[in-house]
């Protein structure tokens, strides 16, 4: 198993200049996607305040728990930002809710999730909902509640894809994989 450097997640002066002349139809620098772009909560403060010069709007995604002091930070890039018609969109990835311990057993809880996202959207910054990654056999009560918990703190929810390397991974057991009566060609 190879292990990533802070070095290759957060940015270099090299990315940085790579993004300074990234095409006008670009309008919108995604942070966090597919990894944890808040995990150094610091880097990603500076990291932040560097991409508010670009004239791009920015999405960060996270999964953690943030503090006052965090979001009272992610604010006030947010103002800079909106002074030259730009804005930060915050959004939290709850995939499920009962079933969380079981899919997502070392981050925190979805209550931790919920209230990071209230306090976000009470400082005034526009957040969503990701229920990515989209596990196949979630129930639909699982993503009513997702909604029922977070709809007075959100403008949009969104979806995303679930990665496996082989479809009888162990995400699923041989009769949850079966139970999904998909067609799969080889």
């Amino acid at each position: 198993m190879r292990f990533i450097s802070e070095e290759e997640v957060y940015l270099s002066e090299k990315k940085f200049s790579l993004l300074k002349n990234l095409p006008e139809e670009i309008k919108t620098i995604m942070l966090g996607c597919d990894t944890e772009f808040l995990h150094n909560k610091d880097e990603a403060v500076r990291v932040l305040k560097e991409l508010s010069t670009l004239g791009k709007d920015v999405s960060i995604i996270t999964k953690l728990s943030l503090n006052d002091n965090f979001i009272k930070e992610l604010k006030e890039i947010s103002n800079e930002m909106s002074k030259r018609y730009n804005f930060i969109v915050f959004s939290v990835s709850i995939p499920c809710c009962e079933s969380s311990k079981k899919w997502e057993p070392k981050v925190p809880n979805v209550e931790k999730r919920v209230n990071t996202l209230k306090r976000v959207s009470e400082a005034g910054i526009n957040s969503m909902v990701a229920i990515r990654p989209l596990i196949p056999n979630i129930h639909s009560h699982e993503i009513d509640k997702i909604i029922d918990l977070t709809n007075p703190y959100v403008f949009g929810y969104y979806s995303g894809p679930l990665y496996l390397k082989e479809f009888d991974d162990a995400l699923l057991s041989k009769k949850e994989s079966g139970d999904l009566k998909l067609n799969i060609e080889e």
